[in-house]
């Protein structure tokens, strides 16, 4: 990365002050009306890809060398009223029929089990749209995707380190509009150590409840 790329970008980063606020909108709808990211998403999103590429190109390697990756990990699925008490899960790289995934080595479940890169996983969408970043895109015939890296403390926080990132996914209800299901924000480390890989993530989601709510957060140590 050139030096003067990474001056402006921790500049960017740096002068974050517009935080989105809409984070509590599971079943509320929001209209697809796609419009061009700001200048600073554009290049927080590009920063992200450009680590995400670089670990793609490194993960043969630490599928031989079995890296361990530690994570302070909770989860509440469905029907559970409280989120279980967060639990160290340790985990190694491996490679399935669909890409990478991290296989915890005792076995426990891992809700954020893919290895996210720059073709496969929840930033594929967006990488792949380089240079003409718009928010909401189209991710399937009935579902919808809003990014932005302008997010809340509370969920969130940005540094000289890593880039976090808002993605707010939605089902097609008619007229235009989309139902959102699922709320996550994602910071990725941009800078050598780790770089590409999450350092946080939460989850919350009703994709896959009848009732209920999903939550997942996952803190790399």
């Amino acid at each position: 990365m050139k030096p003067i790329f990474l001056f402006s970008l921790i500049f960017l980063i740096s002068c974050i002050s517009e935080p989105d606020k809409r984070t509590d909108t599971i079943g509320e709808e929001r209209r697809f009306e796609p419009l061009m990211v700001t200048v600073e998403d554009s290049e927080r999103i590009l920063a992200i890809c450009r680590a995400l590429s670089s670990k793609e190109d490194l993960l043969n390697v630490l599928v031989t060398t079995g890296a361990e990756y530690s994570f302070n990990y909770t989860e509440k699925n469905c029907d559970q009223a409280e989120a279980s008490a967060s639990k160290n899960v340790i985990a190694v790289i491996s490679r399935s029929e669909s890409g990478y995934v991290f296989k915890t080595k005792q076995g426990e479940a891992f809700g954020f089990s893919d290895v996210e890169t720059f073709s496969k996983g929840v930033m594929s969408e967006l990488c792949q749209m380089i240079g003409s970043f718009m928010s909401p895109v189209q991710t399937s015939r009935t579902g919808a995707l809003w990014f932005t890296t302008f997010t809340s403390s509370e969920y969130c926080q940005s540094d000289s380190n890593g880039i976090c990132i808002h993605l707010q996914r939605g089902t097609f209800v008619g007229n235009n509009n989309y139902k959102i299901h699922s709320n996550e924000w994602i910071k990725f480390k941009i800078t050598n150590d780790k770089r590409g890989f999450f350092t946080e993530r939460k989850l919350i989601s009703t994709a896959s409840c009848s009732k209920g709510i999903i939550e997942r957060k996952a803190v790399l140590r």
